[in-house]
C-alpha cells in the first residue's frame, strides 16, 4: 500500500474495532492452522457489546472463539487507544500467560505496513507507539492490588479461586471508570461469577448469552462426537449454558450401582484374558487406597479389587500390592501402568517421596496433574458419557469403593467436594481417568538410580 491510503486506512481502523478485527486479525485452529477471524453474528455483536459497555459478562458454551474475539479487541485497545493499561487475569497465571501468547501472535501477524513496534517479555505487551501496556499478573488479591488498569480482562472468571478477594482488589480501579469484561463457561451459581450472571443488573453488568449452537458448523453430527467425550453434566455446563448447582448433591451423580456395578465377581480367567491391567493408587495420609483395573474389552473397564490401609506405612503399602497381586495370579509385568497422585514426588517424612520408593521397587507408575473438578470430569465422563456409552464398571467385591462413590457429596457452604473418609478410593479412581483418557501416557522415570521403562 502507498503511504497516503496506510494513513487513511489506520484512521478509518481508529473507531472501528470490527472492521479491524475482521480484516487483520488471524486466529489459531489446533488442526488447520493459521484462520482468518470467523466471520460469525454472534462474534460481532460481542465485539460491539465490548465496545459499548463499561462492564460486560459473557457466559459462554465451549469452543465459540469467544476468547479470541476478546484477545483481537484487546489488541485493537492497545493499538487505538493512548496509554490503555490492561489487565489479564484467568484462572491461574499460566492460563494468562497463554492468553497474553494469543494477542503477541495477533500483533505478530498483521501486515508489514501497520509499522508495528511492540517490546514483549514474559508476562507483558509493551506498544511505544501508542504508550500502551497488557500485562498479566497472578490471581491473587496481593499481585493486582496496586496496579491500576484502565481495563481488565478476567477469562475463565467460574473456575478462579478467591475471586472475591481479586474482584474486591480490581473494584477501586473499576471505580475509577476502568473497563470489565469477564468471559466464563459456567460452573454453577455459588461463585462470584454465577452470582453476577445470575443477576447482572444488580451489579451492574451487561450480559452476553453465546450458545454453541449459534456457530454454523455445530450441526447434529458434531453434536453426537462431542457427547461421546463428555459427561451428561458436563455437556450440560459447558455447551448448555446450565449454572445448576452442586451443593449438598453426590460429587459422582452419574454412578448407579444398579448401572455401574457388575451383577456377579470377576473371576480371574476375566482379569487373565483382559486387554490390559492397571493399578490405580491414592498415598492419603494413612489410609492409602489401591484398586486393580482391567480393561474387559476395548475401552470397557472394571474395578476388580480395592485395598484400603489403615495407619499403614509405605511397606505395608507395597506389601499390600504384592499381595494382593499374588492374590489374582499377576505379576507386574502384566501391568500397563499403575496411577498415583503427583503429590507423591513430594518429600515425605522419610525423606524419600513415595513414589520415589514405589518406583525403585520396580511398580511401573504414571501420574499426572489436573485440577481437581477437571479429574472428576474425566470420571464422570466414563460412568455416563453424554451420548449413554458407559466406559467404567465396578466389580461387586469392591464394597468400599461403591459406598464411597454414592456417599462422596459437596459441601451445602461451599460448593466444594467434602474430604474426609469417603474421598480416598475415588481419588484413586480419578486418578486412573485422567491418566487413561489423555494419550499419550507418559510413565514416570524414577529418581531411584537403575528404575527406568
Amino acid at each position: 500500500m502507498k503511504p497516503h491510503a496506510i494513513r487513511n486506512e489506520i484512521q478509518s481502523l481508529s473507531n472501528q474495532a470490527l472492521d479491524f478485527i475482521q480484516n487483520y486479525c488471524f486466529t489459531d485452529h489446533p488442526t488447520r492452522g493459521v484462520l482468518r477471524f470467523p466471520p460469525f453474528p454472534y462474534l460481532h455483536r460481542l465485539i460491539t457489546a465490548m465496545d459499548t459497555h463499561p462492564r460486560l459478562l459473557v457466559l459462554k458454551s465451549r469452543q465459540v472463539c469467544a476468547t479470541w474475539a476478546a484477545a483481537s479487541w484487546v489488541l485493537y485497545r492497545s493499538l487505538f487507544h493512548w496509554k490503555s493499561e490492561i489487565l489479564l487475569l484467568s484462572k491461574e497465571h499460566r492460563s494468562a500467560m497463554e492468553l497474553l501468547q494469543r494477542i503477541r501472535n495477533l500483533a505478530w501477524r498483521l501486515p508489514l505496513w501497520f509499522n508495528l513496534k511492540v517490546h514483549a517479555t514474559k508476562n507483558q505487551l509493551t506498544f511505544p507507539n501508542s504508550g500502551s501496556r497488557i500485562l498479566t499478573l497472578p490471581a491473587t488479591a496481593e499481585a493486582i492490588r496496586f496496579f491500576a488498569p484502565t481495563i481488565v480482562l478476567w477469562d475463565e472468571m467460574a473456575f478462579t479461586e478467591n475471586a472475591d478477594e481479586i474482584w474486591s482488589a480490581i473494584s477501586p480501579s473499576l471505580d475509577r471508570q476502568a473497563q470489565f469484561i469477564g468471559i466464563s463457561t459456567p460452573n454453577g451459581k455459588h461463585n462470584l461469577f454465577g452470582k453476577m450472571v445470575t443477576d447482572p443488573k444488580r451489579f451492574g453488568f451487561a450480559l452476553q448469552r453465546i450458545h454453541f449452537s449459534e456457530r454454523p458448523d455445530r450441526g447434529e453430527e458434531w453434536q453426537t462426537l462431542q457427547k461421546r467425550e463428555l459427561s451428561e453434566a458436563q455437556w450440560r455446563r459447558e455447551y448448555e449454558l446450565s449454572l445448576e448447582e452442586v451443593h449438598g448433591q453426590r460429587v459422582i451423580e452419574a454412578f448407579s450401582p444398579q448401572q455401574h456395578v457388575l451383577p456377579y465377581p470377576v473371576s480371574i480367567e476375566m482379569v487373565h484374558t483382559a486387554r490390559r491391567r492397571f493399578r490405580s493408587i491414592d498415598f492419603g495420609y494413612r489410609s492409602p487406597v489401591v484398586l486393580w483395573i482391567a480393561e474387559i474389552t476395548p475401552s470397557q473397564f472394571v474395578v476388580f479389587e480395592e485395598w484400603i490401609g489403615s495407619n499403614a506405612t509405605r511397606d505395608d503399602l507395597l506389601l499390600a500390592i504384592r499381595m494382593m497381586d499374588g492374590k489374582w495370579l499377576l505379576t507386574e509385568q502384566q501391568f500397563t501402568w499403575s496411577s498415583c497422585d503427583p503429590a507423591g514426588l513430594q518429600q515425605n517424612d522419610s525423606g524419600i517421596p513415595m513414589i520415589d520408593f514405589l518406583s525403585g521397587a520396580g511398580i511401573k507408575l504414571m501420574q499426572r496433574r489436573s485440577l481437581l473438578e477437571d479429574g472428576l470430569d474425566w470420571l464422570r465422563m466414563m460412568f455416563a458419557r453424554a451420548d449413554g456409552t458407559i466406559q467404567l464398571r465396578i466389580s461387586p467385591q469392591c464394597s468400599r469403593l461403591i459406598n464411597d462413590l454414592s456417599s462422596y457429596r459437596y459441601d451445602e457452604h461451599t460448593g466444594k467436594p467434602i474430604k474426609g473418609s469417603y474421598d480416598h478410593t475415588v481419588d484413586a479412581l480419578r486418578y486412573f481417568a485422567v491418566n487413561i483418557q489423555q494419550k499419550p501416557p507418559t510413565h514416570y522415570q524414577g529418581r531411584v538410580s537403575g528404575i527406568k521403562w
